[in-house]
């Protein structure tokens, strides 16, 4: 009896190993714009607009949903909106709710760093980049944009040729816009003497910045927001 009970348990077992990895075999649902309605819409009822002329909108991604404006730029008025995992085809679907409500005309964006990380194409991410500067230029003809680089990241090192490829195409677009958005370089004040992304500026996930990681954007980009 004890055999038969000691066989029954070994297969119940089984079958349990067997659904938890058929479980953990299933491919990950991809994103889409409709994941970041909820995100969207607190943005929205927490910051209305439209802006005053003289503040800094921030949108992008979880780098900028993470970083402390008002530590970091206490002399500016600014305004987040980031939305932690957006791609730049999320920023641009929800562009007329966050970005042209606001009306704003100075405008930071922090993107592509999930695109590439969801194999979206350093040309993919390109044409999306230049999908949004052309909505801006269009309807904010008055605003001016930073693009901030794509940040190499100890998490991501793999990534870093496609990131870098990314980059270099985003710089020459922002080159044709006539002074009207400007490529800023965010990914080389993040590397070290190897040329390896500095893990001293990360947090324990070897993603996200930490105060040391902003301190060097802010190091760059202040002076052109002056």
């Amino acid at each position: 009896m004890r055999v038969r009970e000691w066989c029954v348990s070994l297969a119940l077992l089984a079958l349990l190993v067997q659904s938890g990895c058929a479980q953990k075999a299933q491919p990950k649902k991809p994103k889409e714009p409709a994941d970041f309605v909820e995100d969207v819409a607190k943005l929205e009822a927490k910051n209305p607009g439209p802006l005053a002329a003289d503040a800094v909108l921030f949108v992008g991604s979880s780098s900028i949903r993470r970083w402390d404006l008002a530590a970091a730029f206490p002399h500016l008025k600014t305004r987040n909106h980031g939305f932690g995992g957006s791609r730049t085809v999320d920023l641009n679907h929800f562009a007329p709710r966050l970005v042209l409500a606001y009306q704003p005309r100075r405008l930071v964006v922090y993107e592509a760093d999930n695109d590439i990380h969801e194999d979206f194409t350093p040309e993919a991410v390109a044409r999306e980049a230049d999908r949004f500067l052309t909505l801006v230029a269009d309807k904010l003809p008055e605003a001016k944009t930073w693009w901030l680089a794509i940040k190499p990241s100890p998490a991501r090192r793999k990534e870093m040729d496609r990131q870098r490829q990314a980059n270099d195409l985003i710089r020459k677009r922002c080159a044709t816009s006539g002074g009207k958005a400007v490529f800023v370089d965010t990914w080389t004040p993040i590397l070290g003497p190897d040329g390896q992304p500095d893990p001293t500026l990360f947090l324990e996930d070897n993603l996200h910045l930490n105060e040391s990681g902003y301190a060097r954007w802010k190091a760059v980009l202040d002076p052109l927001l002056k």
